[in-house]
């Protein structure tokens, strides 16, 4: 999972967690990975290359089969990328981008607020 964060002095950041069940226990885990400072543009190009130096360093780039994002449009450019660079053997772009959820709901509780002027 992808999240894209800055700290209340406006420094960017990008978390990376990893969720997977363990083979031996089944037991569900849950990983940070990466929270790692954003440095120049925030283009697909970037993001991707900082993704893929978390993922490369716990040797997992091989194993990723979904990641789960918001659906801006940075994130589906940096995927599609991504997988035409070789980098995510098993991730494939249409369906392997899982959008999230929580953010879809927000933005439509933002749109309908704003259809009712009114505020949170």
């Amino acid at each position: 999972m992808l999240y894209a964060w800055s700290s209340s002095t406006q420094i960017p950041f990008l978390g990376v967690t990893a969720h997977f069940i363990e083979p031996v226990t089944w037991k569900f885990q849950s990983l940070l990975l990466g929270f790692e400072r954003l440095e120049g543009s925030h283009s697909a190009q970037a993001l991707g290359r900082v993704l893929i130096t978390v993922l490369e360093k716990f040797h997992v780039a091989g194993a990723i089969r979904a990641i789960t994002a918001n659906s801006a449009s940075v994130n589906t450019a940096m995927f599609r990328n991504l997988k035409g660079e070789g980098h995510l053997s098993g991730f494939k772009q249409v369906d392997s981008h899982v959008r999230c959820m929580g953010h879809g709901i927000n933005l439509t509780v933002q749109t309908l607020l704003k259809a009712f002027h009114t505020t949170p």
